[in-house]
């Protein structure tokens, strides 16, 4: 029954909160504020964010409004003047409302805070020892959710009921853990305990003791973190990172390394205002930095590389054993190289027994499994290589009516989702090449059409027929199917991000490989680009991929390719056996029983990749005849740059259309720079400096259009920031996606704009 307002109060406001308000304590920061200022009312979670009703005097209302924009900047107000209400005293939280699509942001799992890290390391306080502390404020989130709004009873806390202490918490309005969802103790929250072969060998803090012990002795833990379990090992000791190694098949690939403190992490590597607010944010991701030459870590952390992943502690099972072990920690993801990352115990258990030497298990359900996210500093700018615990599911400002959901591709996968309101780029899940890769792809999207109540929808996916996703998307399930091009993906996806889907841009979409439009192998192009279309304008000129996939292994058969083209085969056999024979391991008559394939398009693909031009050029400084990951050469390559040298070899731009880049020039004074001895530090930086130039060049050709990156290849944080310089030179405006991921990682968001928008054109049509 409603009633009119009461003589003393002046006015009655519904509030609506939009935006970022679900998983970081808002309900309490509102019931709080109220009192403050002497209003009735009540708040409560919805799908469509945080409804508010305010009773009391207006200028109350409004000092109330105005503190909550200062609490909660990344929130929007929609009020809605009222003067009926039902009967209320007092201000309450009331229970959520579970009605309508998701309008929300999908709370993101955060690191414990400092207060809750303290709580755990103080003596005598009642959470001392408790390695799943959180508040409020922390914690986890997105792992641990099955349905929104965010309520206990929705998350993997349910099946805990908190003890009499953690209810007095829960209810007291001055206490920061009033109204945490997720509030527990070692009374009633999960447990922590180790396991050695089957047996449990201590619980609590007696458990992470035993643990640190282990790893002071050079042993190798799996432990269950936030969203997943983790391998760790002493990242001071080089045994141990070798037996790491071997055992989780993951031979040269760096590792990230997890420390307890700032002073911790600027002891091994340079840090920077950016880098250092990113490492001790809430998200918590692993961010690159430059190592110092001397530091304490072991020689094969990142051998060969000047740069080291480093985070600081995600939980206080973290700090707790870093403060154990008083040395930095190998934490890398939990699985064997090339698989799904682990998550619940049994299966843990099970497939990490021949790397781990014991297990630190807690029994906090992990609902939604999430790797750690990984940034790094390029051009000023934090850009996201990998988007996933505290980054993502990401909050993108996109606005469309339809119900989509865009599969992305077949590495570094995510998918993305809209329901109509609300627009995310999911967590990244990896690459699809195993069984349970593409089952835990399937959960994943499951679980997030879920969250945002996504039905019946569009489906947008890669145009690569060959694809997992690709053949998901072209199935039954699908109500209408969009298959959209791989580099036009890439640059909508910064279109998106940048908010400019109403201009005509200027593409360089430079990869390792991609589908093209005439079915050829693509990877280095430039696309004059809107939402909708694209023109190829300009690629690299191609040349032959020999063995397909397994010249991206072995690139050595790439330089082969290149040389051929470059310089003859009567050369090119002189440069092989002068220089190249024992440092690729290829023996010459091997070598010259290819070259007569490099001909045979059944066995030797054309690409304009740009991606494996860098591995080809890789091949040749480097000597590098195979990888053992994605990317290695090119990373290697970027590795060895000196960033002093100013000068710069030639690409030749013809003038037709499309034009074309003719790396065989530049080819031609590397190798006279190899003749001459000079240093290959000089010679890698004049590649990159060629590849900026070529950019620049055609950049200034097509002046009436902004320029955007997007692609693999611009992960090089050498080359963006060569590319920066020259177009800032220049006055020529220029984006690259930096929250989403430049990478396969933000495809999705390309294609689900791009099958929006044709959608939307079919309709007006």
């Amino acid at each position: 029954m409603s009633a009119t307002l009461p003589a003393s109060v002046q006015s009655g406001v519904c509030l609506q909160l939009v935006g970022d308000v679900q998983g970081c304590g808002i309900r309490p920061t509102v019931a709080s504020l109220a009192m403050q200022h002497g209003l009735l009312g009540s708040v409560r979670n919805s799908r469509q964010g945080v409804d508010i009703v305010l009773l009391g005097m207006s200028d109350a209302i409004e000092a109330f409004r105005e503190s909550l924009r200062v609490r909660f900047p990344s929130t929007t107000q929609k009020a809605t003047p009222s003067d009926t209400f039902e009967p209320m005293s007092g201000f309450q939280i009331l229970e959520s409302s579970l009605k309508g699509s998701l309008q929300v942001v999908i709370p993101r799992d955060r690191v414990t805070c400092a207060e809750c890290i303290r709580e755990c390391l103080t003596r005598g306080d009642r959470r001392f020892g408790y390695a799943l502390n959180g508040c409020a404020q922390c914690g986890p989130r997105y792992s641990i959710i099955r349905d929104l709004p965010y309520d206990r009873r929705q998350t993997s806390f349910s099946g805990f009921s908190m003890c009499l202490d953690c209810q007095a918490e829960f209810r007291n309005p001055s206490h920061r853990r009033f109204h945490a969802q997720t509030n527990c103790c070692p009374k009633c929250g999960p447990r922590v305990w180790l396991e050695i072969n089957g047996e449990t060998q201590g619980n609590g803090d007696v458990a992470v003791a035993a643990a640190a012990r282990a790893l002071c002795n050079g042993r190798i833990l799996a432990m269950k973190g936030l969203g997943g379990y983790q391998l760790v090992c002493d990242a001071t000791n080089r045994t141990a990172v070798d037996r790491l190694r071997v055992r989780k098949n993951r031979i040269a690939k760096p590792f990230a390394i997890m420390v307890s403190s700032m002073d911790a992490a600027h002891a091994i590597a340079e840090i920077d205002a950016l880098e250092e607010q990113t490492l001790s944010g809430p998200a918590g991701p692993i961010v690159l930095l430059q190592s110092r030459q001397q530091n304490c870590l072991a020689s094969n952390i990142a051998a060969g590389f000047p740069s080291v992943g480093m985070m600081l502690p995600t939980t206080a099972l973290h700090m707790m054993l870093l403060n154990e072990t008083q040395v930095p920690l190998v934490v890398t993801s939990g699985n064997i190289e090339g698989e799904s990352l682990e998550y619940r115990e049994t299966e843990a258990t099970l497939r990490l027994s021949g790397i781990a030497d014991c297990f630190l298990h807690h029994n906090r359900p992990i609902v939604n499994p999430i790797d750690d996210s990984v940034v790094q500093s390029m051009a000023g700018r934090m850009v996201t290589l990998r988007a996933a615990r505290g980054i993502a599911p990401m909050p993108i400002e996109y606005d469309t009516d339809s119900h989509i959901i865009a599969l992305g591709g077949q590495q570094k996968t995510a998918v993305a989702l809209s329901n109509g309101n609300t627009t995310v780029l999911g967590p990244h899940i990896g690459d699809l090449d195993t069984v349970r890769a593409r089952d835990r792809f399937l959960e994943q999207r499951a679980a997030l059409q879920n969250l945002l109540r996504v039905e019946s929808p569009i489906v947008a996916c890669d145009q690569h027929p060959d694809f997992f996703t690709s053949q998901l998307a072209n199935g039954k399930t699908a109500r209408d199917c969009h298959a959209v091009q791989h580099h036009h993906a890439h640059i909508v996806a910064a279109l998106v991000e940048h908010g400019w889907l109403d201009r005509t841009v200027l593409g360089f979409a430079f990869d390792g490989t991609g589908l093209g439009s005439d079915g050829s192998i693509w990877g280095g192009e430039v696309l004059v680009t809107t939402n909708a279309s694209f023109k190829r304008v300009g690629h690299l000129r191609t040349f032959p991929l020999m063995g397909g996939d397994l010249g991206v292994k072995q690139p050595w058969r790439i330089a082969l390719a290149l040389l051929v083209d470059a310089i003859g085969e009567r050369r090119t056999l002189e440069v092989v056996d002068s220089k190249m024979q024992s440092a690729w391991g290829v023996d010459r008559n091997c070598i010259q029983r290819l070259l007569p394939l490099l001909d045979r398009d059944s066995l030797s693909i054309r690409t304009s990749s740009m991606g494996r031009l860098f591995d080809g050029v890789a091949a040749l400084l480097c000597g590098i005849g195979q990888v053992s990951f994605e990317g290695e050469a090119a990373m290697r390559l970027e590795a060895v740059c000196n960033q002093a040298v100013q000068a710069n070899y030639q690409f030749s731009v013809s003038e037709e259309s499309p034009f074309e880049m003719d790396w065989r020039p530049m080819v031609i004074e590397l190798l006279a720079d190899l003749a001459l001895h000079t240093p290959v530090a000089t010679i890698a930086t004049k590649f990159h400096r060629a590849i900026a130039e070529c950019i620049a060049t055609i950049s200034n050709r097509f002046r009436d259009f902004p320029v955007v990156l997007a692609g693999g290849v611009f992960q090089n944080r050498n080359l963006v920031e060569l590319v920066d310089r020259r177009l800032r030179i220049l006055s020529i405006p220029y984006a690259m996606p930096c929250h989403v991921p430049p990478n396969d990682g933000g495809l999705a968001l390309g294609q689900l704009a791009i099958a929006a928008t044709k959608m939307e054109r079919s309709v007006c049509v």
